[in-house]
């Protein structure tokens, strides 16, 4: 039946119908197996692009924290290297107990060391640190990493009013012993004055400031 009707259409019409039959098996097949596996294709390529943003999001995150961590490191040398600055208590200890032998050294005869009180010491600190408080936003965060560091130690600052007699030289001599001290000394208030009118030595007065780290060091 079906043939005897192909066989009365003419050869247009004929190819006609075997185009629409060609549209109409690949419209099947597309349906029936492309568009299954372009489907599936479209899946894998966006759970990749996924994988690939939690890739490049790892990636960032290690970046990061590689950023930190030199950012730590930095700061554990510059605390390293700023401790190394300070005394410890039983190095203040010593600093001051042989201050004696040093004037000695010097030729120069220590008359009496008077400590400032730690209310007043203290007091003076917190001005000096009013004074140099940060005032932008790196400073304060330096700052606060600074504390954060080293909140199981405590800065503490030693004063101590030293006179002394000596002659000039030997006074200026016993002043460059004390400034090339490994650790930070400051020398300030120095007052000079002669003992007589006809003799050389001179009675010198100055402030020596220490500066005590204490407390145990923490591990990081």
């Amino acid at each position: 039946m079906m043939t005897e009707r192909l066989a009365m259409l003419s050869a247009r019409q004929q190819a006609i119908c075997a185009c629409i039959f060609l549209l109409f098996c690949g419209y099947v097949y597309y349906i029936g197996i492309v568009e299954p596996h372009l489907m599936e294709l479209q899946a894998v390529h966006t759970k990749l692009n996924a994988q690939r943003q939690l890739l490049t999001a790892k990636r960032q995150r290690v970046a990061e924290q590689v950023v930190e961590q030199e950012k730590l490191d930095r700061l554990r040398e510059h605390l390293n290297s700023s401790e190394a600055q300070f005394f410890s208590p039983s190095e203040s200890r010593d600093f001051f107990a042989g201050l004696d032998a040093l004037a000695g050294s010097a030729n120069c005869q220590l008359v009496e060391i008077d400590f400032v009180s730690r209310e007043e010491s203290l007091a003076r600190t917190k001005q000096e640190h009013a004074a140099q408080s940060p005032t932008n936003a790196q400073e304060k965060e330096h700052a606060a990493n600074i504390e954060a560091a080293q909140k199981t130690r405590r800065l503490t600052k030693i004063s101590a009013r030293l006179s002394l007699l000596g002659t000039y030289a030997e006074i200026i001599k016993l002043l460059e012993e004390i400034e090339v001290h490994p650790q930070i000394v400051h020398v300030s208030g120095l007052t000079l004055a002669l003992v007589s009118q006809d003799a050389s030595e001179l009675n010198a007065s100055f402030v020596l400031t220490i500066f005590v780290l204490e407390g145990e060091k923490e591990e990081v």
